[in-house]
């Protein structure tokens, strides 16, 4: 029964967002136009960057793209279901986040379920499977079960590492309250570094990518696989698998974050 009740709090939650998003349809659409073109920029950027020369250190154009694909896809699938994450210093800084400690559902449950952002969501994965799409044959992968169980799997462990940054973040909200600059460094800072290959940055960044915040297993691990580049022999093998191990983990110490600091919260009160 308390199934069957979740998933219909659940749809009433789902029906309720799609339908505060949808409201202005016209603003709706315009955003996701937005998405897109501001979106589209950043892989003209690469496309020019490109036009006089048939490759960067060995990586052609569309061993690029290919490798934009990943962040565009797995982040445009986040959004669509862990807005509320993503958002959610908001909350605490409006003072709604109390009204949640007083129902009787789970907080993590009401958060994911407060927000849903329709054209980020929509602009992210559109321009992500149409990289997809168009570069996966130029690149001459052969989309064997095999391949398509480990990009399944690569894609699902990038959203998860991605939802754990966030998550990190959302914690550290119980204490400052507006952590918006703590949030755009960690993610949306490194995420742009992520949108090249590690061999163009020195060991420094690279480092970074990997073992700090590491945005290489959301995109560059899977791509190499895939690509079976040259540069792939710098690194054990084992670095091409345990994208859904490094998942697990930064989850797990995320979580344990967030409890620990949501034990220490007392209530903003409305800030407006």
């Amino acid at each position: 029964m308390r199934i069957k009740e979740n998933i219909a709090v659940s749809a009433k939650y789902i029906q309720l967002s799609f339908k505060i998003a949808l409201q202005y349809k016209f603003d709706r659409f315009f955003l996701l136009f937005a998405v897109l073109v501001r979106e589209i920029g950043n892989v003209l950027v690469i496309i020019l960057l490109l036009q006089r020369f048939i490759e960067i250190k060995g990586w052609t154009l569309e061993e690029l793209l290919f490798l934009y694909s990943f962040l565009y896809i797995s982040y445009g699938i986040f959004v669509l279901f862990f807005t509320g994450l993503r958002d959610f210093e908001d909350l605490v800084y409006d003072g709604e986040f109390d009204r949640y400690l007083l129902r009787p559902q789970s907080l993590m449950y009401q958060i994911l379920l407060s927000k849903i952002d329709i054209p980020a969501a929509f602009g992210y994965c559109i321009l992500g499977i149409f990289l997809f799409i168009t570069t996966s044959n130029g690149v001459q992968i052969s989309w064997t079960l095999p391949n398509i169980i480990y990009y399944t799997v690569m894609l699902i462990s990038s959203i998860i590492i991605q939802m754990s940054i966030f998550l990190f973040a959302s914690a550290l909200s119980f204490k400052a309250i507006k952590v918006a600059n703590v949030r755009n460094l960690i993610f949306f800072s490194i995420r742009k570094c992520a949108a090249y290959p590690l061999s163009f940055y020195p060991c420094f960044i690279s480092s970074l990518l990997i073992y700090i915040i590491p945005f290489a297993f959301v995109n560059y691990f899977p791509a190499l696989f895939f690509l079976e580049k040259q540069e792939s022999l710098q690194y054990n093998s084992v670095y091409f698998y345990i994208s859904p191990f490094i998942g697990a983990v930064m989850l797990s110490l995320s979580l344990l974050s967030w409890n620990k600091l949501k034990s220490k919260y007392s209530s903003s009160g409305n800030q407006l």
